[in-house]
């Protein structure tokens, strides 16, 4: 894969927003931004802003900072999964 798809990087991106449904706290992709102090010192990169490489990596860390915090939750609090008849 030699690029991002930019209409993968945007599924994937409603996909991450889904969560909110699960996670009442879950911030929007778009109030999210990411900074390189060595790179760019000061600037912050938000979603939507610096196209699909740097959307894909806010909404992955998104995603894994959610199931992170999923994971570490107890089991007895997790919701069931619903099983195919």
């Amino acid at each position: 894969m030699d690029a991002l798809d930019p209409s993968q990087v945007q599924q994937f991106a409603r996909q991450v927003e889904n969560i909110v449904i699960y996670d009442s706290g879950f911030r929007p992709l778009k109030q999210r931004f990411i900074e390189f102090p060595a790179k760019r010192p000061g600037v912050k990169i938000g979603f939507g802003v610096e196209g699909p490489r740097m959307d894909f990596v806010i909404a992955a860390i998104a995603f894994l900072g959610a199931a992170m915090l999923w994971a570490q939750d107890p089991v007895s609090q997790q919701p069931a999964l619903k099983s195919a008849p």
